[in-house]
């Protein structure tokens, strides 16, 4: 078995696992051939499917939970790695960050998210088979950057420039305000005018709450 047929293979277990409920969450143009143990898969898996997954699984991969504490309905990482292959899936139950305050701590920022993200999924002619819909995508890389990067990195700042591009406006603002209450419009703003780059300065220098 090679990466290639280990990641398809994979895929393929964990559509047929859920039924197809389930959505890759980022970063598919590095699938699969620059995917690696440090560029990992992440994916997004309801918690009724988990065991499951592991036992179709376990065979090919270690698997292990993160050790990170969690608050608010969050629940650990799971990852799925073989280091022979140079393959590392990254599973997690739901829209889980880190904590504005405590890095170490993992929290959910809405249900609401994750739902709108599996309902508006879209099937895919590539080998990660599931991914967002633009706006969902683009507010799960809004949470991304500013709650676990706590900067943006010029590869998102591009691909949240193009998602905007294909937003619609109303179901964005939604989502946006979902994630960031008030601090939304501002993420907004920067966003509209192709300035996502400055959206986790505008968080953190925000006030008005």
């Amino acid at each position: 078995m090679n990466k290639q047929t280990l990641i398809n293979s994979t895929f393929k277990s964990i559509e047929k696992i859920t039924d197809g409920n389930f959505t890759t969450l980022r970063n598919f143009d590095l699938i699969p051939e620059h995917s690696s143990l440090e560029n990992d898969i992440d994916v997004l898996v309801p918690n009724k499917h988990i065991s499951d997954l592991i036992n179709n699984c376990k065979d090919n991969y270690f698997i292990y939970q993160d050790q990170n504490p969690c608050l608010y309905g969050a629940e650990p990482h799971i990852h799925f790695k073989n280091e022979e292959l140079d393959v590392h899936f990254d599973i997690v139950t739901g829209l889980y960050y880190r904590s504005s305050n405590d890095s170490n701590l993992f929290i959910k920022v809405n249900d609401e998210l994750e739902k709108s993200m599996l309902k508006h999924k879209m099937l895919v002619d590539n080998i990660w088979l599931s991914q967002p819909m633009s706006e969902d995508e683009l507010v799960h890389l809004a949470c991304h950057c500013i709650f676990d990067k706590k900067k943006v990195t010029k590869r998102y700042e591009d691909r949240m420039n193009h998602l905007f591009k294909d937003c619609q406006e109303e179901k964005l603002k939604k989502l946006l305000e979902i994630a960031f209450y008030k601090t939304s419009n501002t993420i907004f703003e920067s966003l509209s005018v192709g300035n996502s780059s400055k959206i986790y300065e505008n968080y953190i220098s925000f006030t008005d709450y």
